[in-house]
């Protein structure tokens, strides 16, 4: 997803205005709008490589990821309908201290407003957690693409369930990645096997440092 507010100089703003209910789920800045455009065409690049296309976006039910699928879809030239996935918001630091089923997420006409012009599809119901939820929606896309915006978390997570299988020997270059932390907007390509039930990372592509850098935080 995109810069947060909460990690910028304008937090403390934003944290006088906000209800504490939605502390936990911070919108993205104007310069996350423009992190997700600017990701927009790298995506598209990457799906013209894929024999398939996705048919949606899967996409965490925060509000900052929803705001940067509104954003990224269209610089990518893509008009697909967004599904909010609960379990995809799991991995994210708020979610998982309250809990996935505890958290106070938007409600869908809240969500429907953020990803106009965009159709909202309904919420999915998926396992508890984000592992879980990822191996279930690769499931249900056998042999197709799945198209996920979530949190750097997800990233990390799938990267360390993809070390295992991930062939680092002979393409040493996926190391330094798969070691990176992924800045806002990264786009991190993984391939999933059904029979092995197993992750192989295979790629993270970065927007250029100077857009993506973060501000000093001041709350």
């Amino acid at each position: 997803h995109g810069e947060r507010i909460d990690e910028t100089s304008q937090a403390r703003q934003w944290y006088a205005t906000a209800s504490a209910e939605r502390e936990a789920d911070p919108p993205i800045t104007d310069r996350g709008h423009t992190q997700a455009r600017a990701a927009g065409p790298c995506l598209a690049e990457l799906l013209k490589q894929q024999p398939t296309q996705p048919d949606a976006i899967y996409c965490s039910a925060l509000q900052r990821c929803l705001e940067t699928a509104t954003s990224m879809a269209p610089a990518a030239g893509l008009e697909l309908p967004i599904h909010p996935v609960h379990g995809l918001s799991a991995c994210a630091a708020a979610v998982a201290r309250t809990g996935q089923k505890s958290f106070p997420f938007l409600d869908e006409q809240a969500m429907a407003a953020i990803c106009k012009p965009l159709e909202l599809q309904p919420c999915l119901t998926t396992p508890v957690g984000f592992l879980s939820t990822i191996s279930h929606l690769a499931k249900s896309r056998t042999g197709g693409v799945l198209l996920t915006i979530a949190h750097r978390e997800a990233i990390r997570d799938l990267k360390q369930l993809a070390a295992l299988n991930t062939d680092v020997e002979h393409h040493p270059e996926l190391l330094a990645k798969m070691k990176h932390t992924p800045p806002y907007c990264a786009i991190a390509v993984f391939e999933y096997n059904i029979a092995g039930d197993a992750w192989c990372f295979k790629d993270q592509i970065e927007l250029p440092s100077e857009l993506v850098k973060r501000e000093s935080r001041r709350r």
